[in-house]
Protein backbone atom coordinates (compact mmCIF):
# COMPACT_ATOMS: atom_id res chain seq x y z
CA UNK A 1 0.00 0.00 0.00
CA UNK A 2 2.72 2.40 0.87
CA UNK A 3 0.53 4.08 3.74
CA UNK A 4 -2.39 2.90 5.86
CA UNK A 5 -4.12 4.39 9.24
CA UNK A 6 -3.84 2.54 12.35
CA UNK A 7 -6.08 2.71 15.35
CA UNK A 8 -5.27 3.49 18.87
CA UNK A 9 -3.97 -0.11 19.60
CA UNK A 10 -2.26 -0.67 16.37
CA UNK A 11 -4.72 -2.33 14.43
CA UNK A 12 -5.89 -1.03 10.70
CA UNK A 13 -8.25 1.30 10.58
CA UNK A 14 -10.98 0.06 8.55
CA UNK A 15 -12.49 3.01 8.01
CA UNK A 16 -9.65 4.11 6.16
CA UNK A 17 -10.23 3.88 2.40
CA UNK A 18 -8.85 0.35 1.26
CA UNK A 19 -8.25 1.60 -2.25
CA UNK A 20 -5.83 3.67 -1.75
CA UNK A 21 -1.79 2.84 -2.41
CA UNK A 22 1.16 4.22 -3.80
CA UNK A 23 2.19 2.37 -7.10
CA UNK A 24 -0.65 -0.21 -6.28
CA UNK A 25 1.81 -1.21 -3.52
CA UNK A 26 5.02 -0.93 -4.87
CA UNK A 27 5.85 2.86 -4.43
CA UNK A 28 7.80 4.18 -0.87
CA UNK A 29 6.26 6.52 1.34
CA UNK A 30 8.66 8.31 2.92
CA UNK A 31 6.90 11.71 4.87
CA UNK A 32 3.32 12.26 5.79
CA UNK A 33 2.82 15.77 7.18
CA UNK A 34 -0.90 16.50 8.27
CA UNK A 35 -2.28 20.57 6.37
CA UNK A 36 -2.73 22.96 9.95
CA UNK A 37 -5.12 25.75 9.16
CA UNK A 38 -3.74 29.12 8.80
CA UNK A 39 -5.62 30.70 10.93
CA UNK A 40 -6.80 28.31 13.99
CA UNK A 41 -3.04 26.02 13.86
CA UNK A 42 -6.18 23.39 13.86
CA UNK A 43 -5.39 20.50 11.34
CA UNK A 44 -7.49 20.80 8.55
CA UNK A 45 -8.09 16.95 7.80
CA UNK A 46 -6.13 16.67 4.91
CA UNK A 47 -2.39 15.56 4.52
CA UNK A 48 0.74 16.16 2.56
CA UNK A 49 2.54 13.04 1.68
CA UNK A 50 5.93 12.68 -0.33
CA UNK A 51 7.89 9.23 -2.02
CA UNK A 52 8.80 8.05 -4.61
CA UNK A 53 5.83 6.75 -6.11
CA UNK A 54 4.46 7.75 -9.82
CA UNK A 55 1.07 7.25 -9.18
CA UNK A 56 -1.54 7.13 -6.03
CA UNK A 57 -4.62 5.20 -5.82
CA UNK A 58 -5.68 3.43 -8.66
CA UNK A 59 -7.54 5.08 -11.59
CA UNK A 60 -6.16 8.29 -10.59
CA UNK A 61 -3.94 8.62 -13.55
CA UNK A 62 -2.54 12.14 -13.98
CA UNK A 63 -1.96 12.64 -10.78
CA UNK A 64 0.39 12.33 -7.92
CA UNK A 65 4.34 12.18 -9.00
CA UNK A 66 6.11 12.15 -5.78
CA UNK A 67 4.11 14.69 -3.95
CA UNK A 68 -0.11 14.89 -3.25
CA UNK A 69 -2.73 15.74 -1.04
CA UNK A 70 -4.81 12.95 0.61
CA UNK A 71 -8.18 13.63 2.53
CA UNK A 72 -9.32 12.10 5.64
CA UNK A 73 -10.20 9.20 4.75
CA UNK A 74 -7.19 8.38 2.36
CA UNK A 75 -7.78 9.26 -0.82
CA UNK A 76 -6.71 11.61 -3.09
CA UNK A 77 -7.61 14.86 -2.90
CA UNK A 78 -8.19 15.81 -6.86
CA UNK A 79 -8.77 19.93 -5.93
CA UNK A 80 -5.17 20.06 -5.42
CA UNK A 81 -3.00 21.83 -7.99
CA UNK A 82 -0.64 19.02 -8.73
CA UNK A 83 2.00 21.20 -10.89
CA UNK A 84 4.53 21.31 -8.06
CA UNK A 85 4.81 16.99 -7.93
CA UNK A 86 4.90 17.29 -11.81
CA UNK A 87 8.42 19.61 -10.79
CA UNK A 88 9.64 16.96 -8.77
CA UNK A 89 8.86 13.94 -10.83
CA UNK A 90 12.50 12.72 -11.93
CA UNK A 91 13.51 12.28 -8.12
CA UNK A 92 12.00 11.61 -4.73
CA UNK A 93 10.38 13.11 -1.71
CA UNK A 94 12.47 12.35 1.32
CA UNK A 95 10.93 15.21 4.04
CA UNK A 96 8.36 18.06 4.19
CA UNK A 97 8.33 20.66 6.69
CA UNK A 98 5.21 22.92 7.25
CA UNK A 99 6.31 27.08 7.58
CA UNK A 100 5.55 28.33 10.53
CA UNK A 101 5.38 32.26 11.64
CA UNK A 102 8.29 33.46 13.61
CA UNK A 103 5.75 35.93 14.81
CA UNK A 104 2.30 34.46 15.47
CA UNK A 105 3.37 30.34 15.96
CA UNK A 106 0.94 29.77 13.22
CA UNK A 107 1.25 27.71 9.97
CA UNK A 108 2.10 30.30 7.04
CA UNK A 109 0.57 27.89 4.43
CA UNK A 110 3.91 27.02 3.24
CA UNK A 111 5.91 24.05 3.06
CA UNK A 112 9.28 23.45 2.22
CA UNK A 113 9.85 20.33 0.27
CA UNK A 114 13.60 18.23 0.09
CA UNK A 115 14.22 15.38 -2.17
CA UNK A 116 16.80 14.04 -4.64
CA UNK A 117 14.51 16.16 -7.92
CA UNK A 118 16.54 15.59 -10.96
CA UNK A 119 16.28 19.49 -11.73
CA UNK A 120 16.27 21.85 -12.98
CA UNK A 121 13.13 21.04 -14.76
CA UNK A 122 10.53 23.34 -15.86
CA UNK A 123 6.86 23.41 -15.45
CA UNK A 124 4.14 25.88 -16.47
CA UNK A 125 1.11 26.66 -14.42
CA UNK A 126 -1.41 29.80 -14.85
CA UNK A 127 1.05 31.56 -13.64
CA UNK A 128 3.44 31.17 -15.91
CA UNK A 129 6.81 28.78 -16.24
CA UNK A 130 9.04 28.32 -13.48
CA UNK A 131 11.75 26.09 -12.89
CA UNK A 132 12.68 23.71 -9.79
CA UNK A 133 16.29 23.62 -8.60
CA UNK A 134 17.69 20.26 -7.07
CA UNK A 135 16.66 19.12 -3.70
CA UNK A 136 14.99 21.87 -2.06
CA UNK A 137 11.78 23.70 -2.95
CA UNK A 138 8.86 25.17 -1.32
CA UNK A 139 4.94 25.20 -2.12
CA UNK A 140 1.99 26.69 -1.16
CA UNK A 141 -0.18 24.09 1.14
CA UNK A 142 -3.70 25.63 -0.06
CA UNK A 143 -3.61 24.42 -3.69
CA UNK A 144 -0.27 22.57 -4.25
CA UNK A 145 1.29 25.68 -6.51
CA UNK A 146 5.17 26.76 -6.11
CA UNK A 147 6.35 29.19 -4.20
CA UNK A 148 8.25 31.23 -6.25
CA UNK A 149 9.42 33.55 -3.84
CA UNK A 150 12.10 31.10 -2.29
CA UNK A 151 14.70 30.25 -4.21
CA UNK A 152 17.97 28.02 -2.97
CA UNK A 153 20.94 29.68 -3.23
CA UNK A 154 24.54 28.17 -2.76
CA UNK A 155 26.53 24.86 -2.84
CA UNK A 156 24.13 22.19 -4.63
CA UNK A 157 21.35 24.04 -4.65
CA UNK A 158 22.22 26.17 -8.51
CA UNK A 159 21.11 24.76 -11.49
CA UNK A 160 24.72 22.79 -12.20
CA UNK A 161 24.57 20.51 -8.76
CA UNK A 162 23.30 17.97 -7.37
CA UNK A 163 21.55 17.89 -3.64
CA UNK A 164 19.21 15.21 -2.13
CA UNK A 165 18.07 16.79 0.72
CA UNK A 166 16.98 13.80 3.69
CA UNK A 167 15.44 15.87 6.45
CA UNK A 168 14.64 19.90 7.16
CA UNK A 169 14.03 21.04 11.00
CA UNK A 170 13.50 24.55 11.96
CA UNK A 171 15.69 26.70 13.73
CA UNK A 172 14.09 27.70 16.94
CA UNK A 173 14.10 30.43 18.98
CA UNK A 174 16.41 30.00 22.75
CA UNK A 175 14.22 32.80 24.16
CA UNK A 176 10.19 32.39 22.13
CA UNK A 177 10.59 28.42 21.51
CA UNK A 178 8.82 29.90 18.08
CA UNK A 179 10.81 28.99 14.39
CA UNK A 180 13.30 31.89 13.69
CA UNK A 181 12.60 31.68 10.47
CA UNK A 182 15.48 30.30 9.30
CA UNK A 183 15.17 25.95 8.42
CA UNK A 184 18.57 23.59 8.87
CA UNK A 185 18.73 21.57 5.67
CA UNK A 186 20.49 17.87 5.97
CA UNK A 187 21.77 15.48 3.05
CA UNK A 188 24.48 15.23 -0.03
CA UNK A 189 25.04 19.00 -1.97
CA UNK A 190 27.57 19.92 -4.33
CA UNK A 191 28.25 22.59 -6.65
Amino acid sequence: RGMTRLDSLGRYDTTWSSNVGANGGVGFVYAIVQELSTTTGLPTGKFIVGGNFTRYSPGAAGFSNRLIRVNSDGSLDTTWNYAAARGVSAGQVFSLLPEISPTTGLPTGKMYVGGDFAGPATYTDSAGAHTVTTGLIRINTSDGTFDTTFNPTGSGFTSGGTAAVWTIEPELSTTTGLPTGKILAGGFFTG
